[in-house]
């Protein structure tokens, strides 16, 4: 008899959403679209209102019940087979999303360079996420190089998220330089902090959205020979042009340094 390939098979669209047996499913479909429509709010408001903290505030508590629940869900496909390949990646982007808010959400709130017991944190959470995924990038590529391939394992695993799984370790790696870097400056330039915290918040829907394509919907295509890259590559493909707009428009802020 096969194993489920993913958490979510074969269910009606948004069933999640009305599964009030299942809180850790229930928490997990309801904090998803918390943390969604309060990233579209911050998005559209005013940087630095009032209305854009409050839509932050709530996205950080939607990441939170996202996470929460999902460490549950974790455990749950790790007791009912669900590949070791899919719970990894689940865990290096779980990994990211708690790095890229805490750091975007510090970063938004507080102008100080350095704040010893949270940035130290945030940086040993980047700094594991970065080589776990090296980890799990190395070994892929030792099994795929011999042809090591245990129970199907690699032939099962899509080819991008092989490529993912380097590029979250490169990306969380390059987040520890750049915070050893701010910490090392006795003061900060307004524009660069702000630039900070919308790319790790930008780069924490990506992260959440990812995880929705991949377990709400690839389920669905995996068993019928539909290529999986847009599920994957999808949210990326599609926020970071917005990203890379935002970024520019607040590099053209006032360079006025913080603190002074």
């Amino acid at each position: 008899m096969s194993q489920p390939i993913l958490l979510v098979v074969e269910q009606p669209p948004f069933h999640a959403f009305v599964r009030a047996h299942d809180l850790p499913v229930l928490g997990h479909a309801w904090g998803g679209a918390l943390a969604f429509l309060a990233a579209l709010i911050a998005m559209i408001s005013n940087k630095g209102s009032q209305g854009h903290r409050r839509a932050g505030h709530w996205f950080a508590l939607g990441v939170s019940l996202i996470l929460i629940t999902g460490g549950v869900l974790w455990h749950r496909g790790l007791v009912n087979g669900t590949p070791s390949w899919l719970l990894a990646f689940l865990s290096l982007l779980a990994g990211s999303t708690l790095y890229a808010t805490a750091s975007g959400v510090r970063l938004g709130m507080d102008s100080r360079p350095w704040i010893p017991w949270l940035d130290f944190s945030l940086i040993l959470v980047a700094l594991s996420t970065s080589g776990m995924a090296g980890i799990q990038f190395l070994l892929d590529l030792h099994r795929r190089l011999q042809f090591v391939d245990p129970q199907g394992a690699i032939a099962l695993r899509p080819f991008v998220v092989f490529a993912l799984t380097l590029l979250i370790a490169l990306l969380n790696a390059w987040f520890v330089f750049d915070d050893l870097c701010r910490l090392r400056a006795q003061t900060q330039r307004r524009s660069r902090r702000l630039s900070r915290h919308l790319l790790r918040m930008m780069i924490a829907l990506i992260a959440v959205l990812t995880a929705f394509f991949i377990v709400e919907l690839s389920a669905r295509f995996f068993d019928r020979g539909y290529a999986l890259w847009p599920l994957y590559l999808g949210p990326g493909l599609l926020l970071s042009p917005l990203a890379v707009i935002f970024t520019r428009r607040v590099a053209r802020l006032p360079e006025i340094p913080e603190g002074a």
